[in-house]
């Protein structure tokens, strides 16, 4: 069984009205334009999120209270996504600030006890890396939204994959800079994303910054990176997708070993 590391001390109990929290969730997602694609997609990635910390806390073992806060966070992971703001700045970070400095983590739930742990996993969530120096369990915290939203995020691509194809036509070769990034099986800054395949491809090297044996495990077992590479693209840089494949494929066989696909 994968070791998850500290957490939260206490009883197994629940400790949020998730039901209340997620109520007003949806209220406040509803106050934006439905009709609006990228508004859509915020809304069903935001509830997917949820989903993916619920199951992966229960492969993880994590207690009642810990899933919970999981849940509260992945609920609240893109708050700043949806406010006019996050079109332009850091969306972690414009969440981190609306929530906890101007207090409308409130409306969502009155308990304050994790404010702290809450607040960073948030601000962190969509950052290059989590500062090193974080205490234990905020780090846990941000490292599991962070895998949590990696895997949705691969999903959405792969619901995408028909319109992505479309706009990489033009794309004769993915850029050299993200090529390096998946040979050194590093992550892909967002600077180094010259092109529409660029985009594409860099969310497979979120494989790369993925941090726990079960969400690895969950890539495997859902084939997301074969079924993502079947991407239609240029010859030129169909070659390009059977490198990346090759590194994905072993970086995975490495972390991999000794586990098994369903091991919980």
């Amino acid at each position: 069984m994968e070791k998850r590391g500290i957490c939260l001390n206490g009883p197994e109990r629940g400790i949020f009205d998730l039901t209340h929290a997620k109520a007003e969730m949806m209220k406040f997602m509803d106050r934006f334009d439905q009709q609006d694609p990228a508004i859509a997609l915020r809304r069903t990635h935001t509830l997917r999120v949820v989903e993916e910390a619920r199951f992966l806390g229960s492969r993880l073992h994590m207690s009642k209270s810990e899933i919970e806060v999981a849940e509260l966070i992945a609920l609240l992971h893109d708050y700043g996504r949806f406010l006019p703001e996050g079109k332009s700045m850091d969306h972690g970070s414009l969440a981190a600030e609306r929530l906890f400095h101007k207090g409308e983590i409130r409306r969502f739930t009155e308990e304050s006890t994790y404010d702290g742990v809450i607040e960073a996993a948030i601000y962190y969530h969509n950052k290059a890396a989590v500062d090193p120096h974080l205490y234990e369990t905020a780090h846990f915290f941000a490292d599991f939204i962070r895998d949590c939203d990696k895997l949705d995020i691969l999903a959405v691509r792969l619901s995408q994959q028909a319109q992505y194809e479309r706009e990489a036509q033009e794309c004769l070769f993915v850029s050299e800079a993200v090529m390096s990034c998946f040979q050194r099986q590093r992550y892909v800054k967002n600077e180094l994303r010259k092109t529409k395949l660029d985009e594409y491809v860099a969310a497979l090297a979120f494989v790369f910054d993925m941090r726990f044996i079960v969400t690895l495990q969950e890539v495997r077992k859902r084939s997301l990176i074969e079924k993502l590479l079947q991407i239609k693209v240029p010859a030129s840089a169909q070659k390009q997708l059977y490198l990346i494949e090759e590194q994905l494929n072993a970086y995975l066989a490495v972390k991999l070993e000794g586990y098994g696909v369903d091991e919980t």
